[in-house]
């Protein structure tokens, strides 16, 4: 079981989604994306019933890197999880 306070990369929230300009280079590994994933223990898909974000070039390419980060700067594996739901089901 992971710590309250685990960091993971939240990519919605980690950049202006409308204006990525200056956050997305020619090499995807000095994006800021990949930046700011090299500064947490890892990262989480939010997968809806359509699976869109395998539809989506940074989503597929942030997950990538997740499955083949290996280790972080502490020693510790990267950390990779796929969260969704079910209509009408919940858990106690």
């Amino acid at each position: 079981e992971l710590p309250l306070k685990t960091p993971y990369w939240v990519c919605a929230y980690a950049n202006n989604q409308w204006v990525l300009g200056g956050d997305v280079s020619a090499d995807p590994a000095q994006s800021s994306f990949r930046r700011a994933m090299d500064k947490v223990e890892g990262t989480v898909t939010v997968l809806d019933a359509k699976a869109t974000t395998y539809t989506r070039v940074w989503c597929v390419y942030e997950i990538y890197v997740s499955l083949t980060a290996g280790v972080r700067a502490d020693g510790q594996p990267y950390l990779y999880d796929v969260y969704t739901t079910v209509e009408g089901a919940s858990t106690p």
